[in-house]
């Protein structure tokens, strides 16, 4: 998932809704509007087969229990959403978003990106999800290596560390880095204004919001 976040979202969104309504629907119809171009970039990167020729015929053949590929199921499964969750444990709400709700889809986007050679293999007796449960000790790499290679946003998070490794897909995560933080700049710039004419209009009202970036 990747999203822009605001301290105080909820509540600014709860009084806009309630004081202007008519900022509140447009600032939401912008933010769809901005995140367009990286759900439909993120889609065209979706592979038209399944890279392997057993998924893709257990696929068809509703074989197994790994999830089926089917292309069109994953495209549907990327979208943008401009409701504001509720807050995390940092305090902050995602006020837009870009997600893959589809467990394949997720699949796709990010294998590898943990262990780039697949799990361990399992001992015997391990049923853990640790690890590979696969008769085939090289099954985690064969499938990694089948993907397109994973894509690896620029961050200036030190080299390794975990939030810079989540920044690292091959859908959502291309497309949001390959727009070099364009889409978020005009989101925040409008976030900006709305926030300044709805002040203007309230006066007495006041809620604060400041932004801030999720990788996640």
């Amino acid at each position: 998932m990747l999203s822009a976040e605001l301290d105080g979202a909820v509540e600014l969104r709860t009084a806009m809704r309630k004081f202007t309504p008519d900022l509140a629907n447009n600032l939401e119809a912008y933010m769809a509007h901005a995140l367009r171009p990286i759900v439909s970039k993120a889609k065209g990167e979706v592979p038209s087969e399944a890279p392997l020729s057993k998924w893709a015929l257990y696929s068809r053949e509703k074989k197994g229990r790994f999830p089926f590929y089917n292309s069109a199921d994953i495209k549907a499964g990327i979208e943008a959403s401009t409701e504001p969750t509720k807050p995390n444990r940092k305090g902050f709400a995602y006020a837009a978003e870009v997600v893959n709700s589809t467990v394949v889809g997720s699949i796709i986007e990010t294998a590898g990106r943990k262990n780039p050679n697949g799990r361990k293999q399992a001992q015997r007796g391990d049923t853990s999800r640790k690890y590979s449960q696969s008769a085939n000790p090289y099954a985690g790499k064969q499938f990694i290596d089948a993907l397109e290679p994973i894509y690896k946003a620029q961050s200036k998070t030190r080299k390794g560390a975990s939030g810079r490794r989540k920044m690292n897909g091959r859908l959502i995560f291309k497309a949001w880095g390959e727009d070099q933080g364009k889409i978020l700049g005009n989101i925040s710039g409008v976030i900006d204004r709305t926030i300044q004419e709805f002040h203007k209009r309230t006066g007495n009202v006041h809620v604060t919001a400041q932004r801030k970036v999720n990788n996640g």
